[in-house]
């Protein structure tokens, strides 16, 4: 089955789910941008709990602008906030140094749009977790069958309960527990090259 997603910005683990829980995925690239979502933010857990980071956009945007156009504003020093609290958050896990340079790439490149940095780091964490790599949308659909619409299916403080997701080391699971939902890159600091096999638990 095809399933349709939402873009996102280093996308929680579940969204993962969904790809390697179907034959194909096609993420969607012609909507218009909504505030409020994974689609310019992503989850981290730090000492002190979630943690959200979020990219900046260009406010001067219309309320109907397709989310490929929507600019990122680096008026703000959004990329050092994020690095900083990544390597705050995960220096100390065991593939930290396997990795961070390839996401710190990721968030100084310079990408222009929110599509452009968040199909960066799409295709950066599918084959890390080898899996099949996304396309994207070519049309806006408003309404897909709904077992194949995803696109609004996973969002900051709702939990995703179509898959159950399987626990995995945290690094502060000690003193939060296991926290689900977080940013992929949770994953992948804490499970490195074994990230692949959660996926076909």
């Amino acid at each position: 089955m095809t399933v349709v997603l939402s873009t996102a910005y280093f996308p929680p683990v579940p969204w993962f789910m969904i790809i390697a829980g179907n034959e194909d995925a096609v993420i969607e690239k012609n909507e218009n941008y909504k505030k409020q979502t994974y689609r310019n933010r992503c989850e981290i857990l730090s000492s002190n709990g979630k943690l959200s980071l979020s990219v900046p956009v260009i406010k001067n945007h219309g309320l109907k602008t397709p989310i490929d156009r929507i600019r990122i504003d680096y008026s703000v020093p959004w990329k050092r906030i994020h690095l900083n609290a990544i390597r705050s958050a995960y220096g100390k896990t065991p593939y930290f140094i396997h990795y961070f340079d390839d996401i710190r790439n990721i968030i100084e490149c310079g990408s222009e749009t929110v599509w452009e940095l968040n199909w960066n780091s799409i295709r950066f964490l599918t084959k890390a977790f080898d899996l099949k790599k996304p396309s994207h949308t070519l049309d806006y659909i408003k309404e897909y069958p709904v077992s194949h619409d995803f696109r609004d299916m996973i969002i900051p403080k709702k939990e995703f309960s179509i898959y159950t997701q399987p626990e995995y080391f945290q690094a502060f699971s000690a003193k939060f527990g296991f926290v689900k939902g977080l940013s992929a890159l949770d994953l992948l600091f804490n499970a490195g090259p074994d990230s692949a096999g959660y996926f076909t638990k």
